[in-house]
C-alpha cells in the first residue's frame, strides 16, 4: 500500500509539473501554436475515450448505440413536427433556466 501511494503521488506531481510547463510555454508562443496544441489535445482525449469505450476487444456496447439512435430519431421527429413551435419551446426553456 505504501508503495502505491508513493507512485500515485509521483504521478500527480509529474502531471502538475507538466501542466505548469505547458502553461509557461503557452504564454511564450503565438496563438496559432496554442490553437494547434489545443487541437492535438482534443484529438488525444477523443481517441483515449474511444479506446476506453471499446477496450481490448474493440466492441462497442450496443446499448449505447441504441440510446443514441433513439435520441437522434426523437430529435429528428421534433424538428420535423414542431418546426414552428421550436422557438417558443426554446424560449420557455431559457426562461425556466433563468428563473432557477
Amino acid at each position: 500500500m505504501v508503495q502505491e501511494r508513493g507512485a500515485v503521488r509521483k504521478r500527480l506531481l509529474l502531471l502538475i509539473l507538466l501542466g505548469w510547463v505547458l502553461l509557461i510555454i503557452g504564454d511564450r508562443v503565438d496563438e496559432l501554436r496554442v490553437y494547434q496544441g489545443a487541437q492535438i489535445a482534443m484529438y488525444t482525449i477523443a481517441l483515449s475515450s474511444i479506446v476506453l469505450l471499446t477496450g481490448y476487444s474493440g466492441q462497442v456496447s450496443l446499448g449505447n448505440g441504441a440510446m443514441m439512435a433513439v435520441g437522434g430519431y426523437a430529435a429528428a421527429l421534433t424538428l420535423n413536427n414542431l418546426h414552428c413551435y421550436l422557438k417558443y419551446f426554446a424560449l420557455q426553456i431559457w426562461k425556466n433556466l433563468e428563473s432557477n
